[in-house]
């Protein structure tokens, strides 16, 4: 199982991204594999509103909805969990999105994250075990 942050969603819906190709080739290669949370989708169509419009939204939309990459559902105890890593690494500081997806790598047991963002280096599961990083 791999944790699909936001940025690569992002490059995803949008072709214009330096990063589209890797990304889209990890996508095919990993698709059955990939878990991503709300707060991740929802940052990325924020994102591609921005720098895409609906065409980017429309592209990664599609691709979500083709694809068997998962939602991760948080539940009320990893929402307060959620709080406790934001406020541990307020000097970076973590996002909404990126707790969540420490959350979902603390319950399913996993450590790899498809990421363009060096913020994951820093990040510990359990506060303890290191994130792998792809690509």
């Amino acid at each position: 199982m791999i944790l699909i942050d936001t940025s690569p969603l992002v490059s995803l819906g949008d072709r214009a991204q330096p990063e589209h190709k890797i990304c889209a080739e990890l996508f095919r290669k990993h698709s059955s594999e990939l878990i991503t949370t709300l707060p991740c989708l929802t940052e990325s169509m924020y994102l591609l509103h921005r720098l895409a419009g609906w065409k980017g939204q429309r592209a990664l939309w599609d691709l979500v909805v083709a694809t068997p990459i998962a939602i991760f559902p948080v539940d009320s105890d990893e929402f307060l969990r959620m709080g406790q890593l934001m406020e541990k690494y307020k000097d970076l500081p973590m996002d909404f999105a990126d707790a969540s997806l420490v959350v979902a790598a603390e319950r399913l047991g996993t450590n790899r994250a498809l990421t363009l963002d060096s913020d994951f280096t820093v990040y510990r599961i359990n506060g303890k075990k290191k994130f792998e990083i792809i690509p």
